[in-house]
Order: C-alpha cells, then structure tokens, then sequence
C-alpha cells in the first residue's frame, strides 16, 4: 500500500501552535502518530501534488541557497562562539540553541535559529539542521560539527569553527580596508582611461591634425584601438560574455571543474592562500577525530567532502581509497598532486613515532602560520603596486597628451 503525505496543525507541549508535515499509509496512521509524540491535532489533510512538489523544490540545495535566510559572518561567528560556551557549561543543546535565540531580534536570525530549533526537536542532528542553510554555514563547517558529533566532542567542533571563522572575517577585515582606496582609484582611472579613449583621443587627434603635428606613437595606437572598438566593440563584449558563461558552466561540472580548479591551485599567490587553508583545516578536523580515537579510515571517509572543490574531493577520494588498500596515510599525501610535500613528510614522521594526533596538530599550526604570513605579505604589497600602477597611468597620460601640447608651447 502506497504511503500519502498529509499536512496538519498542531499544539506542541510547550503549548505553540504549529504546522508540519507527515508521510503516512493513511490518515489514520498519520493521526495515531501524532497523538503518540502527544501533539494536540488542530487540522490534519491530505496534501496535493502540487504541494508535494513544492516541499520536494524546497529542500533542494539550489533553493535553500537562494531563498533561506543568510547569516553575516559575524553573526554566525558569535553564534558558534556562544553555543559552544553554552555547551561547554553543560546546557544540553536545544536549550543553548533556545538561549542563543535571544542574542539578536533580527527577523532573519530569528528565523533561522527557530528552523534549527524546530529541526533538532523532531530527532534531526545539528549537522543537519545546518544544511538547509548553506550560504549562512559553509561545507567545512557542517563536516566538522559532523565530526564532532560523531565522537561526542560537539563544542569542541564549534570552539574550532568559531576560531577559524573569527580569522578569517579578521583577515578578511585587513584586505578590504587596505584594498578599498586601489580599487576606488582604479576604477576611477578606468573610466578616465575610457573617456579620454571616445572622447578627448579623437578631439586631440582632429587638433594636432590642423596643426600639422605628428602625434605620439601611444596616442596614434590609442587613436586605432578607439576605432577598432567602435567597429568590433558589440561582438568583443558578445565573445567576453560567452567565455565567461562557459567557464561557469565547465566549472559547475565535475569533470571539467576538476582540471580548472587544478589550474586555479597553481596560481603564484591565490593557489598558495588555498592550499594553505585546506591543509590547516584538514589537519585540524583530523587531529579532532584523531584524539578521539576516532577510524582513521571513517576519518578520512569523513572529510572528503570537506570542500565543494571538484579537485580536492577527487585527491582525497583517491587518498582514501589508498589508506583502504593499505597505503601508509603519510603515503597517500606523498603522491597527492594537491597538497605539500612537506605535509606528507611530518605525517610520516607522525606515524613512526606514534605521535600522529600530535604531528596533525602542528600541521595545522604550521599552515595557519604560513597563510598569516601570505595574507599579511599580500596586505603589505597592495601600497606598493597601486602607487606603481599610479605612476604608470600618470607617466602615460602625460606622454600622450600634455607632451605635445609642451612641446607645441615652448
């Protein structure tokens, strides 16, 4: 017998009124379920298929992205803070989450915790609750609450997310404050650079015509490059436009993805901050699960999602399967194509020893630092190149336009 899906209002035992829905063989199946969790039935009915695709539409990843409500990094920084301290005093987990529900007054923060609440009280884990929110709570997050679930170190999980998380916004913080001004004074060059190229090349080019002087050579080639745009300028932007839809599209694939993100990890500073943040994060789930006494073998089962990156799930599939056959771990990371040499070497050393749980541990600190490093070199280059990028555009617009005015007035 085929099961219906049936929608009901009920009280609950805190007396809150609220609707849900049920799979059941029948309408009486539905009613004697609903009174065992001793829920006061309001309305009960039969859904339509209409509104059974519209539950199934709701729960697919695509809408949950764009039309749950989305945290700020900040809010979700202090919510992890604060439930892990709750948790940590010993308060069970749904009544931290009640506790934390009350931080904020904001309709989409109240929202979401009540969602995480109302998942929680029908059995559901955290981890899970989570999921229908993933622009609030990335994939590494939700794998290490998932962690920390499993081995029954939860505040922990969330101690950590909570660390990781306040770098980032603080590291995040850095760049844009020193990369604000560049961008404002580059996109004002830009649209300098533009105007002179339709409107102030042509005029001059029409004047130093009359006057019979010949023009500079950057001036002529910007002259050229204003008429080649307004012949082709359409089918330039066409061309850009598709290119950059279908990098989008081979990106989305599996197959196509995993060899652009593999070129994208090789980039000189971009490759280097994402490696970093992988291995630290990576090390610090595994030195988590680790410590626990945790399989190593549902360790590493467990973090291959870790990242959506089509190449990392590919490499840690493969070390998975690896360390399945019995491959050493320190091994499987010395063949890996994604992460350092130097990685594997102190796993090695880790597994020699039987000092593994402390060798991931340094792992993570060792990357944690190099990426400190790396964004901190990059905040402190962003000044030299835009006051290079400066001078550059200055010397230019001086050759190719005040130069023959000077030399036309002396």
């Amino acid at each position: 017998m085929s099961a219906f899906w049936y929608k009901f209002r009920y009280i609950d035992k805190n007396g809150t009124k609220k609707s849900d829905t049920l799979r059941a063989r029948s309408i009486r199946s539905a009613k004697y379920y609903l009174l065992s969790k001793k829920y006061t039935i309001t309305r009960i009915r039969r859904m339509t298929s209409l509104e059974i695709y519209l539950i199934k539409f709701n729960e697919t990843p695509l809408y949950r992205l764009l039309f749950n409500p989305k945290l700020t990094r900040y809010e979700v920084y202090w919510l992890t803070k604060e439930l892990a301290s709750f948790l940590e005093s010993g308060l069970p987990l749904l009544d931290a989450l009640i506790a934390v529900r009350g931080f904020s007054t904001n309709k989409r923060y109240q929202k979401t915790i009540t969602t995480i609440i109302d998942t929680i009280q029908i059995g559901k884990p955290l981890s899970a609750a989570l999921e229908a929110f993933p622009s609030s709570f990335p994939r590494y997050y939700i794998i290490a609450v998932k962690s920390g679930e499993k081995i029954g170190r939860l505040a922990e999980s969330l101690r950590s997310n909570a660390e990781t998380i306040n770098w980032v916004n603080v590291n995040r913080g850095k760049i844009v404050q020193a990369t604000i001004f560049p961008i404002i004074s580059f996109i004002m060059m830009v649209t300098s650079f533009i105007v002179s190229l339709r409107v102030l090349v042509p005029y001059f080019m029409k004047v130093l015509g009359q006057m019979r002087v010949e023009p500079p050579m950057i001036t002529a080639k910007m002259f050229q490059l204003n008429v080649f745009l307004t012949k082709h300028g359409g089918s330039i932007l066409v061309v850009l436009n598709v290119l950059l839809i279908g990098i989008a599209v081979l990106s989305s694939n599996k197959k196509t993805g995993y060899y652009i993100e593999r070129v994208i990890v090789k980039l000189p500073i971009y490759g280097s901050l994402y490696v970093y943040f992988m291995s630290t994060y990576l090390s610090q789930i595994l030195t988590l699960l680790i410590n626990q006494r945790y399989s190593i073998l549902n360790a590493f089962l467990l973090c291959k999602d870790l990242f959506k990156g089509p190449f990392f799930n590919a490499e840690m599939a493969i070390i998975y399967e690896k360390i399945k056959t019995g491959y050493s771990i320190g091994q499987s990371f010395d063949e890996s194509i994604l992460f350092p040499k130097f990685m594997a070497q102190l796993i090695k050393d880790g597994e020699r020893t039987g000092t593994l749980d402390d060798k991931m541990s340094a792992i993570a600190d060792l990357y944690k630092a190099r990426l400190e490093n790396k964004v901190e070199w990059v905040f402190k280059m962003i000044s030299p190149a835009y006051l290079a990028f400066t001078i550059g555009v200055t010397v230019f617009f001086i050759y190719a336009f005040f130069w023959p005015v000077w030399n036309l007035y002396f």
